[in-house]
C-alpha cells in the first residue's frame, strides 16, 4: 500500500514491476530459443546408431541421405510393469530422401514380426529401438518419442524381409 507521502512513487514502482516482468519474459523466450529444436538436422555416419526426436532429421555425411523421424502412427506396446498377452508393436514413420530424389515415407516396427528395416537406394535403414516404453497402456506424448536408427550399405544382418 502506498501512503499519501509516497504517492509520487506509485507510477515508478508500477513501471519498474512491469520492466521486471518483461525482462523475465524476454529471458525465458531467449532460453527456449536456444534449446535443441526437433526440426534441426544432425550429422550422422554410416553403421552407427543415432537418436532422432519427432520432426528431427539426420543427414548421412557425404552420401547426402536425409532420414527424418516423421512420427509414431501407432503404439500398442505393452506398458512398463504391465503383464500383457503379447508385446505389442509401435509403427514409426520415417521419411528417406537422397539429394535430387523424391522423398519416400516408410513404416518401421518395434515388433520383430513386422518389418523393422527398409532398403532405400542401396541403404538399409533399421529401427533399433523406440523410447520411452509406455506406462500402463498409455503411450508417451508425441514430443517424448526418440527413435534409435541405424543406416548401413546394402542388406543389414538384422534385415527383416517378408
Amino acid at each position: 500500500m502506498v501512503s499519501a507521502n509516497n504517492k509520487h512513487l506509485a507510477p515508478r514502482m508500477a513501471y519498474a514491476s512491469c520492466c521486471v516482468v518483461l525482462l523475465f519474459a524476454a529471458c525465458s523466450m531467449l532460453a527456449l530459443g536456444c534449446a535443441a529444436n526437433p526440426g534441426d538436422s544432425i550429422a550422422v555416419s554410416l553403421d552407427g546408431n543415432f537418436e532422432l526426436r519427432v520432426g528431427q532429421s539426420a543427414v548421412l555425411g557425404t552420401d547426402d541421405l536425409t532420414i527424418r523421424f516423421e512420427g509414431v502412427s501407432a503404439d500398442s506396446r505393452c506398458g512398463k510393469g504391465d503383464v500383457c498377452v503379447w508385446e505389442g508393436d509401435a509403427a514409426v514413420d520415417v521419411a528417406l530422401q537422397l539429394a535430387g530424389a523424391l522423398k519416400e515415407v516408410h513404416q518401421l516396427h518395434t515388433n520383430p514380426r513386422f518389418p523393422n528395416s527398409v532398403m532405400y537406394k542401396g541403404f538399409s535403414v533399421r529401427l533399433v529401438a523406440l523410447l520411452p516404453q509406455p506406462l500402463s497402456g498409455r503411450p508417451p506424448a508425441t514430443g517424448d518419442y526418440v527413435a534409435i536408427i541405424q543406416v548401413t550399405r546394402g542388406l543389414s544382418r538384422h534385415e527383416n524381409i517378408l
